[in-house]
């Protein structure tokens, strides 16, 4: 059976990264060098996208990828994927819901107060408004230390902001009940930068 080629758009995590490879023929646009070079080996193949919740995939990487049939997206939100745009070509768009529980509590760097219930986050990160976030953060995880009640991950995170850019630290802390996200602390090793970076967000 022949392997059917995908494009990463975002950094994965070494335990989503590998099933995928096993899966499927992976191309990494996101740690790829020379970007356009790789559409033009390898788009005209390219039936599925992987991209982060916090990803932005702008019409012009699309339209370089004509067999493509769907975008699936490692998190809660899909507001950087152009969903009328998606609609027109008939690419299905899927994310990964109900990892939360209702009453989660998530506790963000810098931030006194926490964020309760699900609804709240959501209102928080915009989902559901159409419009795409004004930054971007892409992530390296270096080491993930998972149990039944925690899970704990070290990563280097990149965030863009109208042509800035930010590189920081950061340990993240989920408490799981019942197989759902009902804690997240997280903990930088340069709070101040990433207030003043993400002032007004």
């Amino acid at each position: 059976m022949q392997a059917v080629d995908i494009l990463i758009t975002a950094p994965l995590p070494p335990f989503l990264y590998e099933p995928l490879k096993q899966a499927y023929r992976c191309h990494d646009y996101a740690q790829a060098a020379d970007k356009p070079a790789l559409l033009r080996d390898a788009g005209r193949q390219v039936r599925g996208l992987v991209q982060g919740g916090g990803t932005v995939t702008p019409t012009e990487l699309l339209d370089a990828l004509p067999a493509l049939e769907i975008i699936s997206v490692f998190g809660v939100g899909y507001d950087g994927v152009p969903v009328d745009y998606c609609r027109t070509r008939g690419i299905k768009v899927t994310n990964t819901p109900d990892v939360l529980t209702d009453d989660v509590e998530w506790h963000e760097i810098g931030r006194a107060d926490a964020i309760h219930g699900k609804a709240a986050l959501a209102e928080r990160f915009g989902m559901g408004s159409g419009e795409a976030p004004s930054y971007e953060i892409t992530g390296e995880s270096h080491d993930i230390i998972g149990g039944d009640d925690h899970t704990v991950a070290l990563l280097s995170a990149h965030a863009t902001k109208g042509g800035q850019t930010l590189d920081y630290k950061v340990a993240e802390i989920y408490h799981i009940r019942d197989g759902k996200i009902s804690g997240r602390w997280a903990f930088s090793d340069d709070t101040a930068a990433i207030n003043d970076f993400f002032q007004g967000e």
